[in-house]
Order: structure tokens, then C-alpha cells, then sequence
């Protein structure tokens, strides 16, 4: 401090002078210099009384050195001061002092708000915002106008979070200037409601303000920027952010470098480079690793220089929380195993629950024995090859929390806190802290709902409870802050196929895959929803095979959290092969079906993984099937092997010790298959089978071959190999079906489906007693499934053990819950319909059964099936015995029992519109109602539709139904028919053997009673009859021998074995009756060849006559033909001389004199006789007859003079006789000839009454040429 004259216009120096009251002198005092005690500066300002700026310009240098209690001290004192006594010394210049006033309680009002926003605890921060707003109000009170304290409030409501209020404050400021102040504050207005182009406007520079920029600027004004060039780094960053925000990354870079040229150490800055360094750096691009290095320096940088810094805690948590730590140890495990040897010191550095990576791709979690000091245990089998000096490397999740929770506590904005609880959500979700994880999920979704990676962390927590609609509330939630995100997408789409939204989940996957046509998840889950509609089956597998192709499709790869040994892609890809296979099997494709399952099964964790001398499970040499080829393959041993005709040790080449055992399977050459009973000793070794020989192509010396296995059953697969035996079965292959259940069985013992499955195949192949075996061991395994003890009821219901059954079923409605089981309580119904046959129950039994159904349908009118889709049916006895599958069906039959079958049959066809798709008993029953009417062709449609469509025509009891409606219908060719083609498909099926008998001996009596009953008969019938009645007798007879089969649980015949004696003999005492029915039909049928060998004479002499008269009537008219064509040649040759005696009269008429035109040939007298060169006078007599007839053609043909026939010229005629024709009527010919002649003569006439000149002449001779010709 030091003593100077005044000099009011000194510059500033660093240092503040205090002026000297009384004085021309100062007091100077260096900024660098300040008292550590304020108190000493405080003193001095009092006793001068110095001007207020001189006291605000103290406390603002203490706060730029950090000193914020001597800046809040000295203000303090400044205020405490001012009092109306002390008040009178700065009268002189009222105006600066109340100034002065309002720039101290503003400087005390931003303190007080920057400390509140810093304050973690809600009490001490509104404390703090009080506070403000009271110096904030004490400054308005002085001057209600100024721009300072309306700045001030600007800030106040800013941090409060009212943006609209802290606008309204930051514009009226403006109104009056360019205030720089108000101009910031607007911006960050405009930041926060996201209209960053009018921040940018506001932040905007010039390009010479900026080092290192290259590009064009707007053209708009520079508001902060030209107001004060010299503005701090913080306005660049709010600068470089708004471009950030609008996509323009490379003027945000520049704005942060600016930034960080101005003051290296801001935080923001750093922070903001960092980022922008990150969006930069490409995947998979070669400077993507130094600039994700380049970044976390930057962060570290920002770290240094404020710890406490919210943001820079956050980026750090996060990267973290990302990055793989190595550990000071390695570890050697083996492929398979869940535990391994450290080497190395680990201490204490790894719990139970730790994320931890084995080499370079195997991550998984300490197991819960954690690590013991050598052994290091694991939560999951080590898949990857064995390997030894592994590289461990773990994930530091206690420093994520703990750096997000400091973040947490150090900072009041929602946003920064909301990233922070965020961040440790994430860890406890990648550590399996569920409930932990949904917390602080929830809790960042409260601090900003806007947050869109909390929200979708929500979301994951909730479809992890089973809460769809939350769940879909938090992805819409997403979508509305990044409407494009494709996880949130392909989410909430599966959200809405569970909620039976198909349209609305099918529109998310479409979006989704619009903006990613590689999303495999998208096109899995899709495939799964198109799959649930059997006309879409062809597009679901489209979407699968898109999904899963080649691997060029990609996965969502959520950002959302990393959990322990991510191998969900795999089995995503054995899901969704599976599901094709299914599919395939639904569409009919089986072959296609097999190839999808090897490709489920090819997928990583099925291989079985072996060395050498690695020996095959039990389980695996299980399976040997071809059909199961997939599972294994013949391995080359390092020996050959040969084998001696007929002997069972094969000998080898060299040793082969530890690779055989005793059920191994072998192969010597390429055709001799044999198991090993036991190891190689000695270069030998026994098998089960003889060697064969005598066989061309068995060659018994060559390679040896092991079989082994190339994949085996794990948790994984199960569920895949058990629906590869479902294919199996379905196909027919029992074998390999069974032995694929097997083999599931040995790996998990608790696979109860695989027990049903094994089960109802040896209950379908009619093993009862295996069956049971199968069922009681599922039993054992689960004793309270009810479905194990329904499958028991079933079986004994088969073998008609009415007690037993009845007992199993209502064991299962004494289960908890299961008191009004629907499918129990049909049973029951089922059991006492079926147990009629005793009279002196039939009323109550029926009563007990209709009772049951109607428990059914009271549960649920609109029940169509079973609670358990495994039913077995009970055949009826007789055809208004029914089969019940439905409580209504079952009312059904009540009905057809008591005799109203009318009634019955409305309800069957009401229960078959209903599910006339998938169940076809009802039809069977329906069928037996119309052959109980006798409505033979209605029942024998349905027995044919159901037997096509719901049994693939091979249901050995519906040929017995359709047999018996074609039995009862008397058709016994359709019905034997029926018969032999259900034989077919069940060889050993007594009761259809029985059947056959049966109808060919009613057949046979049918046919030999025919001409009893008047109706007619052929030899060729009864010879038939005879036969069918000696193959009645052969199976009546071996019927009759038959016992049960008491090994596979059949306890009775089908059949009374009386009976079938009784119709042997009857069948066989009608073999000697039938022989008189033979040899009346064959007398009958001599009689009748007689008689149609003389109606055969009689026709052959028939047919020769009439051959006869057919040939003596065509030489008749062969002879006619000939005489007519004579006749007409004759005319011919007539009517040519006739012609030429014309043409030569012509020419004697026209050389006449006067014979020209006009000339006097027709003036002769009517009363003198004509002259005729020729002609006779009969001829005279022919042609008056015809003057008519002549007068007539003058008239239509002539000059049109109307002459009469006396005027008429008249014509020379010919004699009829010269040109051999005759006047007489009685022949036709001759009849026609005379038209000829007249029609001759008329065209005479014509010629002759013709003005024309002789071409014309001509021309008409020719056309009557022509006519006569015509008429000929």
C-alpha cells in the first residue's frame, strides 16, 4: 500500500487507488498484493469513505484469486454500512452511489445463485435462491429500470429452470442496447427450449475471430461476438454447442479449439473437444483407436483441473465402464470346465459377481465360489479351445459408481444428475442387480423424463417383470426424443405382438428395417410375429433366412447394457433355426426341416469338443440311427483291421489301446458294422456280430473306423434334438426318435417331455406295460404334473381299467388350483359314458356323465378344447357310442344314448362349425347320428372327410367305422375294400381281421340267399361266395387260437374267441350247402349257354339272309345305274341331232324374203294348216297338247305384244320317237323327257320372237344349251 498524488486520469496499472478523503492523494494498493486479510482493505475503505466501485472493484480481484468468502465479505460489510447516517457522505453524487448500490447487490445475487446451483443438498439450495432473490429485490427497489437487475433475474429464474420468465427479463435488458449480458442469457434460453439456430444467431462470430477456422459464415448479425470481441471461452463453448446441435461438427470443433486457446482449463471446453473427437472417429477406421485415445486425455485434462466437475465425472464413469482392465495374473482352464488355475497375484482384486474376460472373447462372471487363492471359479462353462496362461482381464464397475455418484453429488442440474444415476443403473443391470438397476432407472427417468437411454433401460427393466403396457409407455417415451431409434423400435414392436397388436408390431419392424435393412433382430422378430398365421408361414421364413443371411445381416447391437458372456447372438440363431425347421415341418417341407435343425445345431456350443483319447458319453453312443447322422460320423483309427469269416475277433495292424470300449461302434472296411464288446488288448478284439461272408462286395479286411460324435445334447440344444425326434416320430422314424429322447434323458434326467414322448410311442405301438414304464418315471421325476398323471388316466382308460382311470383323474382335481379342471372333469365324462354297459347303472352312469360336461360348460360356455392337447380317444362299442372331446360334444352323445338323435346331431354340427379345423371327432360322431338314422351315404362322407383330413387315411378305427357304414349299407366290396387297406396300415390288428371275416361270410350267405329272395345271381358270384366262405373259415379259425398280447399291456381280445369258433363252423357247414347252389348255377348256366348258343344260330342264319337280300339289291341297283346312264347318253346324242336341225331351220327362215325383222312370216292365215319339215302328225298331237304351256313362255319371254296362241309362231318339233323318248305317263323317265321337250320347244319360241341380232341369237342358244344340260 503506498502513498500517490490523484490523478483522476491515470490508467489502470494493477492496482486500485482508494482516494484520500480531504485529499488530493490516493491510497494504491496492488492486485498482486492484497491482504490476506480483507479486514485491513475493509478498514481502510471506511475510514476514506470510499466511492461504492472502489469497494465492489476489491471484492470482484478477491474472487478472481479464488478468495469467494473475502468477495462475499467485503460486499457484505459494504451493505451492513450503508446507512441513512453514512448515506449523507455520498450525497454529493446520488446517481453513482445508487449505481454503485445496485452493482454490489447484483455481484451478492449471482454469488448466491451460483452457490445454489452448486448445492447438492434442496435445503441449502433454496436457502441460497432466497437470498438471491432478496438482494435481486433490494436492487429493484432502487431502480426498477435497470439493465443490471434485470440481467440478474434473467440468471435468477435461467438456473431455476423458468426459461420463459428468465426470457422475458433477458429481452426487456436488450431493448435498450446491445447488452452482452442479456445477450448470453437469451441464447442459453433459446439452448434450452432447442431452438439452437436462434442461439447460434445470437453466439455468432467473425471468421477472424476464430484461429484456425476455414469456411463461409452467415451473413447474419454477430450479436455476443461483435458486442465483445473480447468475451470469455464459455461463450465460444455455448457457441460450439448450438452447432453441434445443428449437425455442423467441424464449426463446433473450431469453436472449441477457440475456446481452449483462450483458457486452456475450461472445462467445458475440454469436454466438448473430447466429444466431438469421439462423433468423429469412425468404426473400424484406423485413427479411430488414437482418437478415442486423444479423447480420454481430454477428459483426464478436465479431470485435473476440476475434480468435482459433474460433467467430466460422468464421461469418466462411462468410459469406464466400457474399458478392460488387465489384471497381474493369468489364468489356464480347460475347454468345458467352470473352473481354472491362476497364476499370478489376484488378491482380493476379484469377488463373486465380477465381470471378467478370459483371452481375447470369452466374458463371464466370477461364480459365486469366487476365487480361492489358486482356483478361480466361473458362473458358465469355458467354450472357447483349452489354453493355458490365459490373460484375465476385468471391468472396474466399483469406480463407475463411485465416479458417477460424486458426479451425482456435486452438481443440482436434473440432466447431469439423471446421466449419473443412469450410469450406475447400468452396472447393476450388467451384474444381474435387477431390482437395484429399475431403481435408479426410474430415478433417472423422474430427474429428465427426456432422457431417451433411461427410458429404454426402464423399459428393459419392466419387460424383464412381464409389464407391457409401462414398458411400451417408456419406448414411446424413446421414440419421441429420437423417433428413429431402431432398438426402442424393434422393442416396442415386440411389446405389441405380445399385446396381440400384430398390425401395429409389424409397422415398427417395417419402420425399423426402412432405416436398417440389415437388422437381423428386426427380421427374427418379425418372422416371429408373421409366424402365428399359418397363411403367412412362406413370409416368415422369408423374414428368418433374411435375418440369419450369411451373416451380412446385423444385429441391433444395443448400447444398452453389456452382461456376462454376451452369447445371445448364438442362440438367437439356434432360436430362429429352429423355428424355420418348424415351419418347414408345418408347410410339408420335412427334408427342409432337417437341414434347419443341422443348422441349429451347428451352432457354436453343439460341437463336441475332443481330443484323441477323449471317450463318447454313454448318452452319445446312444445314437447311432442313420437318420441321426447329423449327430455323429465314422473316424479313421490309426490301424487296419481284418476279420476271419464267421468269427467275432477282429484283429488290428498296431495297437490301438483307450480308443475302443465295450459299445463302441466300429466299421472294418466299408460294409462290416459291428459294436466292440470291450477294449483292444493284444492287437485284438471281440464284437457282437459274426463276421459275414460269401457276399461279394463285404470286404473282411481294411481301415478300422470308430463311430463319434459330432455334436452332442446340451442345455442349450435340448429342446432343439427333442423337436428333431418330434420330426422323427412324425415321419415314422420311430427308431431314431426314440433313441434321440434317450439321449436327452442321459444328459437331463428331468426332461419330463422327453419320458411322455418315449411313452406315447410305446403305447401307440401297442407296448402298454413300456408305456407305463415311461409315464411312472416322468411321475417320479414330477409327481404333481398333472399332465403325467392325465397321460397314466389315458392309458388306462385304453386298456378299459375304468376304476384306475377314474382315480387319476380325480387325483388331478384334488391338486392345488386345479378343483375345476375342464380337462379332468371330460375325462371323467368320458369314463362313466363309456361304462354303459351295465343295465342296472346305465341311468346313473349317464347321469354322472352328463353332469361332468355340463361342470365343462359352465366353467367356459365357449369351450373347444382341453386344457392338455393329449388326449387319447376311447373307441366305442357300438355306432351311438361316441367319441368326446368337448364338454358339448359329450352332451351330444348323452343325447344320441337316450334316443334323440335329431337333437343330437344339431349339437355335433354345432360343434363342428366351431372346430370343424381341428378336431375330427366330431364328425365321427356326427356320422355315427346319420348311420344310426340310416342315412348310409351322408355317414360313409363324413367317415371318408375325417379319415383324409385329420388322419392321412391311416386310423385303423375310422376303416372299422367306414366299414361298418358300408357293411350296414350292404356294399361288402367297398366294406372288404375298407378293411384290407386299414390291414395295411395295422398288420396286427385283430379286430380288423375279425371284421373281415365277418363281412365275407355275411357276403357270401348274401349272395348264396339271392334267388331265395327272387333276385338274380351268376355262377361266378357264388364260386366267389364259396371262396370267401373258406377264408372266413381260415380266419374264424386262427381267430379262435388267438390270445392276448399280455406283454404290450392287452389284456382281452377285440372279440369273443366263441364266437369266432361258432362262425367257423358255420362258414365251414355252409361250404357243403353252397356246393348245391354251385351245381344249380351251373345247370343254370349250362341251360342258358344252350339257349344262347341256339339264339346265336338263329342270328348268324338271321344276319346271312339279310346279307343276301343286301347284295341282291345292290345288283339291282347297279344294273338300274347302268340302263339310266345308257338312257341319258341316248338323250344326249338326241338333243345334239335335235340342236343341229335347229340351227339349220334358223338359217333356212332367215335367207326367205321377208324373213328379216317386221317380216311376213306372221301374217300367215289362223285357219292354214302349219308346214313341217319333219314331224309326223303325232308329233302335231304332242305339241297342241302343249300350246299352253307354249303361249304361256311367248308371253313372259317374248317382244311383250300379248299375242294370243292362235297368232303364236310356231315351232318345229322333233319326233318324240326318233330321239327315243315316249308320250306315255307310265314310266318316269319318259316323263321327264317330255319336260325336256317342252322346255325345248318353249326356248324355240324365244329364238324365234327375238329382235336381236344373230350374236344375240347365239348367245341365247347357247344359254338354252346350257338349261338342257341342267335339266339332264
Amino acid at each position: 500500500m503506498s502513498m500517490s498524488p490523484r490523478d483522476d486520469d491515470a490508467r489502470d496499472d494493477g492496482c486500485i487507488r482508494i482516494p484520500v478523503r480531504g485529499a488530493q492523494q490516493t491510497v494504491e494498493v496492488y492486485t498482486e498484493e492484497l491482504p490476506s486479510d480483507y479486514n485491513d482493505v475493509v478498514d481502510v475503505l471506511k475510514a476514506e469513505i470510499a466511492p461504492l466501485d472502489i469497494w465492489l472493484r476489491f471484492a470482484v480481484e478477491y474472487y478472481r484469486q479464488g478468495s469467494e468468502e473475502h468477495f462475499r465479505g467485503i460486499l457484505n460489510e459494504i451493505i451492513e454500512a450503508l446507512t441513512p447516517d453514512t448515506e449523507r457522505f455520498y450525497a454529493d453524487d446520488r446517481r453513482a452511489f445508487d449505481v454503485g448500490r445496485i452493482r454490489i447487490l447484483n455481484a451478492l445475487a449471482a454469488d448466491s445463485v451460483k452457490q445454489a446451483s452448486k448445492c447438492s443438498d434442496r435445503s441449502a439450495r433454496d436457502d441460497g435462491y432466497t437470498t438471491a432473490l432478496s438482494h435481486l429485490t433490494s436492487a429493484d427497489r432502487i431502480d426498477n429500470m435497470s439493465e443490471l437487475t434485470w440481467v440478474g433475474k434473467g440468471v435468477f429464474y435461467l438456473c431455476q429452470g423458468e426459461l420463459d420468465r428468465a426470457k422475458y427479463f433477458f429481452e426487456n435488458a436488450r431493448k435498450q442496447r446491445h447488452n452482452f449480458p442479456a445477450t448470453l442469457g437469451e441464447a442459453a434460453v433459446n439452448f434450452h427450449h432447442g431452438n439452437y439456430k436462434q442461439a447460434l444467431d445470437l453466439y455468432r462470430w467473425e471468421p477472424n475471430l476464430i484461429v484456425g477456422h476455414v469456411g463461409a459464415c452467415t451473413p447474419c448479425a454477430r450479436e455476443a461476438i461483435r458486442v465483445n470481441p473480447e468475451c470469455s471461452a464459455s461463450v465460444r463453448v455455448g457457441l460450439g454447442l448450438c452447432c453441434y446441435k445443428l449437425g455442423q461438427i467441424s464449426r463446433a470443433q473450431a469453436a472449441m479449439t477457440r475456446a481452449l486457446q483462450l483458457d486452456p482449463q475450461n472445462v467445458q471446453a475440454l469436454v466438448g473437444s473430447a466429444i466431438l473427437e469421439l462423433s468423429t472417429a469412425s468404426a473400424g477406421s484406423q485413427d479411430a483407436v488414437r482418437r478415442m485415445e486423444n479423447a480420454i486425455n481430454t477428459i483426464s485434462m478436465a479431470y485435473h483441473v476440476d475434480s468435482k466437475n459433474a460433467m467430466v465425472l460422468n464421461h469418466l464413469a462411462n468410459h469406464y465402464f466400457w474399458t478392460w482392465s488387465p489384471l497381474k495374473a493369468t489364468l489356464s482352464i480347460a475347454q468345458g470346465s467352470r473352473s481354472g488355475t491362476v497364476s499370478g497375484d489376484l488378491k482380493d482384486e476379484l469377488v463373486a459377481g465380477d465381470i471378467i474376460r478370459i483371452g481375447s472373447g470369452f466374458a463371464t462372471a466370477v461364480g459365486n465360489e469366487g476365487f480361492d487363492g489358486t482356483t478361480l471359479h466361473l458362473r458358465e462353462e469355458f467354450t472357447e479351445p483349452s489354453g493355458d496362461q490365459l490373460k484375465l482381464f476385468t471391468k472396474d464397475y466399483r469406480k463407475v459408481v463411485e465416479l458417477a455418484s460424486t458426479a451425482y453429488e456435486n452438481t443440482s442440474a436434473s440432466e447431469v444428475k439423471a446421466e449419473s444415476c443412469y450410469l450406475k443403473a447400468r452396472v447393476h443391470h450388467a451384474t444381474g442387480n435387477l431390482s437395484e438397476a429399475k431403481l435408479l432407472y426410474n430415478e433417472a427417468c423422474h430427474l429428465w423424463p427426456q432422457f431417451p437411454l433411461a427410458q429404454y433401460g426402464m423399459a428393459q427393466m419392466l419387460v424383464n417383470e412381464g409389464s407391457i403396457d409401462p414398458a411400451m409407455k417408456a419406448l414411446n417415451a424413446v421414440l419421441a426424443e429420437v423417433p428413429d431409434n431402431q432398438e426402442a423400435l424393434v422393442l416396442l414392436g415386440v411389446l405389441c405382438a405380445k399385446n396381440k397388436d400384430r398390425l401395429l408390431a409389424l409397422s415398427k419392424f417395417k419402420r425399423a428395417l426402412e432405416l436398417n435393412p440389415r437388422l437381423s433382430d428386426a427380421w427374427i422378430a418379425q418372422a416371429q410375429v408373421l409366424q402365428e398365421d399359418p397363411a403367412d408361414h412362406k413370409l416368415a421364413l422369408s423374414s428368418y433366412l433374411k435375418g440369419l443371411g450369411d451373416g451380412g445381416a446385423a444385429s441391433t447391437g444395443t448400447t444398452f447394457p453389456e452382461g456376462p458372456s454376451d452369447r445371445s447372438g448364438s442362440q438367437t440363431r439356434q432360436a430362429a433355426w429352429t423355428n424355420i425347421a418348424v415351419l418347414h415341418e408345418h408347410i410339408g417341407n420335412a427334408a427342409e426341416a432337417m437341414t434347419a435343425y443341422r443348422h441349429a445345431l451347428s451352432e457354436k456350443g453343439s460341437e463336441v469338443k475332443r481330443t484323441d483319447d477323449t471317450v463318447d458319453s454313454d448318452a452319445l453312443l446312444r445314437i447311432t440311427d442313420p437318420a441321426n447322422q447329423l449327430f455323429w460320423e465314422w473316424k479313421e483309427l490309426p490301424a487296419t483291421a481284418s476279420v476271419v469269416e464267421g468269427s467275432r475277433t477282429v484283429q488290428t495292424s498296431v495297437p490301438i489301446r483307450g480308443a475302443l470300449r465295450k459299445g463302441t461302434h466300429v466299421r472294418v472296411g466299408e460294409h462290416y458294422v459291428t459294436t466292440a464288446q470291450g477294449p483292444e488288448k493284444d492287437g485284438k478284439f471281440e464284437v457282437a456280430d459274426v463276421a459275414p461272408g460269401g457276399v461279394d462286395g463285404l470286404a473282411l479286411e481294411g481301415p478300422l473306423f470308430k463311430k463319434v460324435h459330432k455334436i452332442r445334447v446340451t442345455k442349450e440344444n435340448v429342446s432343439m434334438v427333442f423337436n428333431l425326434a418330434l420330426l422323427h416320430e412324425k415321419q415314422g422314424h420311430h427308431e431314431a426318435a426314440q433313441e434321440l429322447h434317450k439321449a436327452v434323458l442321459a444328459e437331463h434326467p428331468t426332461y419330463v417331455n422327453s419320458y411322455l414322448r418315449l411313452g406315447v410311442m410305446a403305447r401307440d405301438s401297442g407296448q402298454i406295460h413300456e408305456a407305463s414304464k415311461w409315464f411312472k418315471q416322468a411321475l417320479e421325476v414330477d409327481g404333481e404334473n398333472p399332465d403325467i398323471v392325465a397321460y397314466i388316466g389315458n392309458l388306462h382308460m385304453r386298456n378299459s381299467e375304468w376304476g384306475p382311470a377314474q382315480k387319476k383323474f380325480e387325483k388331478i382335481l384334488e391338486m392345488p388350483g386345479l378343483r375345476g379342471d375342464s380337462y379332468a372333469n371330460l375325462s371323467l365324462g368320458n369314463i362313466f359314458f363309456s361304462n354303459l354297459e351295465d343295465r342296472t347303472k346305465y341311468e346313473k352312469h349317464l347321469l354322472h356323465a352328463a353332469n361332468f360336461y355340463h361342470e365343462v360348460l359352465k366353467k367356459d360356455d365357449a369351450n373347444a378344447f382341453s386344457a392338455r392337447n393329449m388326449t387319447q380317444r376311447v373307441l366305442p362299442s357300438s355306432a351311438s357310442r361316441c367319441v368326446v372331446f368337448l364338454p358339448a360334444n359329450g352332451l351330444g352323445m348323452v343325447l344320441a344314448e337316450k334316443g334323440t338323435l335329431d337333437h343330437a346331431k344339431d349339437v355335433f354340427a354345432r360343434v363342428r362349425e366351431v372346430s370343424a379345423e381341428v378336431l375330427g371327432d366330431v364328425w365321427i360322431n356326427l356320422a355315427h347320428v346319420y348311420l344310426a338314422q340310416n342315412k348310409h351315404n351322408e355317414a360313409i362322407r363324413l367317415y371318408q372327410n375325417c379319415l383324409k383330413k385329420f388322419h392321412g387315411g391311416r386310423d385303423p378305427s375310422l376303416h372299422i367305422y367306414l366299414a361298418h357304414a358300408y357293411f350296414d349299407a350292404r356294399q361288402y366290396n367297398d366294406c372288404m375294400r375298407v378293411l384290407l387297406k386299414a390291414l395295411h396300415v395295422s398288420p396286427n390288428n385283430l379286430q380288423l381281421w375279425y371284421n373281415l371275416a365277418l363281412a365275407r361270410e355275411t357276403f357270401a350267405v348274401a349272395v348264396l340267399q339271392k334267388e331265395q329272395k327272387g333276385e338274380a345271381r351268376t355262377l361266378a358270384e357264388v364260386e366267389n361266395a364259396i371262396e370267401d366262405l373258406k377264408g372266413a373259415t381260415k380266419l374264424f379259425s386262427w381267430l379262435k387260437d388267438c390270445k392276448p398280447d399280455k406283454t404290450g399291456g392287452v389284456r382281452h381280445l377285440p372279440y369273443d374267441a366263441s364266437k369266432a369258433e361258432k362262425h367257423a363252423k358255420f362258414c365251414f357247414d355252409n361250404i357243403e350247402r353252397a356246393a348245391q347252389h354251385l351245381n344249380h348255377e351251373k345247370m343254370k348256366a349250362d341251360q342258358q349257354q344252350e339257349v344262347h348258343e341256339r339264339h346265336q344260330r338263329a342270328l348268324e342264319k338271321m344276319v346271312q339272309q339279310r346279307k343276301q337280300e343286301e347284295e341282291e339289291q345292290r345288283r339291282r341297283q347297279e344294273t338300274h345305274a347302268r340302263e339310266r346312264e345308257e338312257r341319258a347318253k341316248l338323250k344326249q346324242a338326241s338333243l345334239h341331232k335335235l340342236q343341229e336341225s335347229w340351227t339349220t331351220q334358223t338359217h333356212t327362215e332367215l335367207s326367205k324374203p321377208g324373213g328379216g325383222k317386221g317380216g311376213r312370216g306372221r301374217e300367215q292365215s289362223s285357219n292354214q294348216a302349219p308346214q313341217y319339215e319333219s314331224g309326223s302328225e303325232e308329233d302335231a298331237d304332242v305339241l297342241s297338247e302343249n300350246d299352253d304351256d307354249g303361249a304361256g313362255q311367248a308371253d313372259r319371254y317374248g317382244d311383250g305384244a300379248g299375242t294370243s296362241d292362235a297368232q303364236a309362231p310356231l315351232l318345229p318339233q322333233p319326233n318324240l320317237k326318233d330321239i327315243g323318248l315316249s308320250s306315255s305317263s307310265d314310266d318316269s323317265d319318259d316323263a321327264f323327257g317330255g319336260e325336256e321337250e317342252r322346255e325345248a320347244s318353249a326356248g324355240q319360241k324365244r329364238k324365234w320372237d327375238s329382235d336381236e341380232d344373230e350374236a344375240g341369237q347365239a348367245d341365247q342358244t347357247a344359254t338354252k344349251r346350257q338349261t338342257i344340260e341342267d335339266l339332264e
